[in-house]
C-alpha cells in the first residue's frame, strides 16, 4: 500500500488497499490488530471512502471509523460520482478528517496502461490519457471548496493537476498534494518494454515531469509519496502490457 514518510521514518500512513479493505470497525480492527502486533514504528492507517474501496455504491460510517483512521482514501480507485464524493466530503468534514484522492475518471481509460503520448503511439500500446486525472481533480477541488472538506490529492503525474491545485491554493482552500519519485525522474521517453515501466498513474511527458519539479519548487506539492506496490518479480516481468500496475 502506498505510504507517505514523516517524522524521520518514525511515522507511516498506510493507505488502505488492503484484504479485507478497512472499510467497517471490525474490518479495520483486524488491520490495527497486526499493527499493535508487528509494527516497529508507527503506523497510522486511512479508512476507505466507500464499502470495499469499490469507488461506488455505499459510503462507510465515517464517524464509527474516525477515531482509528487518519483520514478516508479509496486509493487505486477514483470515486466515480460527484454526488457520492459530496456527500463523503461533507460527512469527512463532519468529522474533521480529510478525503484522500485517487483521481481516475473510469471512462476515459479505454483499456490503457501507458500514457496516451508518442511512445505509446509509435509502438503499439493503449494510452491512459491525461484528463482521466485531472478532470477528476477538478471536480473534487470545487467540491471541496462548497463543503468545506480538507482535501489531498494521491501521486499527481499532470501538468494540469498541479496547475489545478495551485490555483486552489491561492484561492485559500484547504487543499494539498503528493506526487512519487518516479514522476519527478521520469516521463514516456525513458519507457522501455519492460514491466518495470509500469505504474499507474503512468510515467507522463518530459512537460509533465517538469511542472511537478517546479511544484515541488514554489511549494504546490508538499509531499512526495513512494506509492510503492510489492508485486512479485514474475508479476512485473510480462512486458507493459501485462505486467502489475506498480
Amino acid at each position: 500500500s502506498e505510504m507517505c514518510i514523516r517524522d524521520r521514518y518514525t511515522t507511516v500512513c498506510s493507505m488502505p488497499n488492503l484484504n479485507p479493505a478497512p472499510d467497517t470497525p471490525a474490518t479495520l480492527g483486524e488491520q490495527l490488530e497486526i499493527i499493535r502486533r508487528d509494527a516497529v514504528v508507527r503506523v497510522k492507517p486511512y479508512g476507505t471512502i466507500t464499502m470495499g474501496q469499490r469507488g461506488c455504491g455505499e459510503l462507510v460510517d465515517f464517524a464509527a471509523l474516525a477515531p482509528q483512521v487518519v483520514g478516508f482514501s479509496d486509493d487505486g480507485r477514483g470515486v466515480q460520482s460527484a454526488e457520492l464524493m459530496e456527500e463523503a466530503m461533507r460527512r469527512a468534514a463532519a468529522v474533521g478528517k480529510p478525503i484522500v484522492a485517487h483521481c481516475e475518471v473510469d471512462e476515459l481509460l479505454r483499456g490503457g496502461y501507458i500514457h496516451d503520448g508518442v511512445y505509446c503511439r509509435e509502438h503499439g500500446h493503449k494510452g491512459i490519457c491525461s484528463e482521466s486525472e485531472w478532470r477528476q481533480v477538478g471536480r473534487d477541488i470545487a467540491l471541496a471548496e462548497k463543503t468545506g472538506c480538507r482535501y489531498h490529492v494521491c501521486h499527481v503525474s499532470t501538468k494540469e493537476s498541479v496547475e489545478l491545485v495551485r490555483r486552489a491554493r491561492a484561492k485559500g482552500l484547504r487543499v494539498s498534494c503528493e506526487t512519487a519519485p518516479h514522476y519527478l525522474l521520469l516521463c514516456d521517453e525513458d519507457l522501455q518494454e519492460e514491466g518495470r515501466f509500469k505504474m499507474n498513474p503512468p510515467l507522463r511527458r518530459r512537460a509533465d515531469r517538469e511542472a511537478l519539479v517546479a511544484g515541488i519548487q514554489d511549494g504546490t506539492i508538499e509531499v512526495i509519496a513512494t506509492d510503492h506496490a510489492p508485486h512479485t518479480v514474475a508479476e512485473k516481468a510480462r512486458g507493459l502490457a501485462g505486467s502489475a500496475m506498480g
